[in-house]
């Protein structure tokens, strides 16, 4: 009795496991997760472009809360970034596209913060503005 092995199971071909031992799905999920991390990034280098020439326009009188929008951003990346590792080091193909989405939306998340949080402070400024007008108007 001769013992079949098949060519597939050999060869490793058709197996849902890549070299490394990790489920090709969540090799994939990564892979992908990281470019979407990377658009976020391009997303985020156009809102502070967005931001700083408007900045330039308004000549310093908006208080943008760059303390604020740093310590968010550098968090959300890194929280994105841990995301992205957890994918990769994932051996089930659902947890690590789960991982992934959830990196995705942090990242676009953080890289639309710096706008929201310039337009709030826009919108506190304004309104201590027009306390000041009616003042003036008053006397």
């Amino acid at each position: 009795m001769s013992r079949q092995v098949s060519f597939r199971r050999r060869t490793g071909r058709g197996s849902r496991y890549g070299r490394s031992g990790r489920a090709r799905g969540a090799m994939v999920a990564a892979a992908v997760g990281a470019v979407g991390v990377v658009l976020a990034v391009v997303l985020l280098i156009s809102v502070a472009a967005l931001i700083g020439s408007g900045d330039g326009l308004t000549a310093g009188t908006l208080v943008v809360p760059v303390g604020r929008i740093v310590v968010v951003v550098a968090l959300g990346y890194l929280v994105a970034l841990a995301l992205l590792v957890r994918a990769l080091r994932s051996g089930s193909s659902v947890q690590a596209w789960l991982s992934v989405g959830v990196a995705v939306v942090v990242a676009f998340g953080v890289s639309v913060y710096p706008l929201v949080a310039t337009a709030s402070a826009a919108v506190d400024q304004a309104r201590d503005i027009v306390p000041w007008i009616l003042d003036l108007i008053r006397r």
